[in-house]
């Protein structure tokens, strides 16, 4: 599809807002202890994509390119097919008779000797563990 006054693909980013994958690894924030995103890890978004979303990109001679609305698009559709990430309207009031079937349960858990009673939960903490240490390779410690 060609637009016949200029030669451009339609659907094609600008030249101008083109940015290669170094350039959009840079842009994104850093996640890790303040190293920046590698290069690899845009490569991967744009080859194999990260679950089942795809970053855009296009081919400019030997570059793979991007923009910065396809970096927010792909930002958003992974955002948007995680649970996690689903914006709830605020916290989650507990009602009284959550809390009296949870102190039922906890009951309930203790008595089968699952969980330990109060004053036992000390005891446990301050008793000396009965396996040796062992060291990296598996080795005994004396």
């Amino acid at each position: 599809m060609s637009d016949p006054t200029n030669g451009a693909v339609t659907g094609a980013p600008a030249l101008t807002d083109l940015l290669p994958l170094r350039m959009a690894a840079k842009m994104i924030p850093s996640r890790r202890a303040g190293r920046p995103c590698n290069v690899a890890t845009v490569w991967r978004w744009a080859t194999a994509g990260s679950r089942g979303v795809r970053l855009r990109t296009w081919r400019l001679g030997g570059s793979l390119c991007t923009t910065a609305d396809a970096v927010r698009e792909f930002v958003a559709a992974l955002s948007a097919a995680d649970p996690i990430c689903a914006h709830a309207p605020g916290p989650v009031a507990t009602s009284p008779v959550s809390t009296v079937g949870q102190a039922a349960a906890e009951a309930v858990l203790i008595d089968a000797g699952i969980l330990p009673a109060q004053g036992d939960a000390v005891q446990a903490l301050d008793k000396p563990a009965d396996k040796p240490r062992r060291g990296r390779r598996g080795c005994r410690r004396g």
